[in-house]
């Protein structure tokens, strides 16, 4: 043994502070055509054209909104048409479960946080064509 060694316990002091901790998780949706409508090419046009339409929503998980689709650019006497730079149309529809898909007609969904993938479909009737490149834009409209 030291000559003058201490056995007593050194007592350590502690405080307490509090911080916060906080989050906002914002409502948001976001959406996007899964490509592109594309009916083809066709020299002779014998039945109706569909093609399927896929349209994929991400909102934030709980969020109720409801996907409806745009008129298109050349809407005209409540008909979707394509046109051609000739001026010439084609005229299409847009269903979700084989209902009109449009700004009445929307579809409903609550938000899971991830893409929620709806299908629906294009269809071009049956009708005397003239010649020509076809095209329209149509806008995806997301309420929420």
């Amino acid at each position: 043994m030291f000559a003058g060694s201490c056995n007593a316990a050194i007592a350590l002091q502690s405080i307490t502070r509090p911080f916060n901790v906080s989050m906002d998780i914002i409502t948001s949706c976001v959406a996007s055509a899964q490509g592109n409508l594309a009916f083809g090419a066709f020299t002779i046009i014998s039945a109706q054209i569909s093609r399927t339409l896929q349209i994929a929503v991400k909102c934030t998980r709980g969020v109720p909104y409801r996907v409806g689709l745009g008129d298109g650019s050349h809407f005209a006497g409540g008909t979707r048409r394509m046109q051609s730079a000739a001026g010439n149309y084609v005229t299409y529809t847009l269903t979700y479960q084989n209902a009109p898909w449009d700004l009445a007609n929307t579809v409903s969904g609550v938000g899971a946080g991830g893409n929620q993938i709806f299908r629906g479909a294009g269809v071009v009737p049956l009708q005397n064509y003239r010649p020509g490149v076809f095209s329209d834009v149509v806008q995806i409209v997301v309420s929420y």
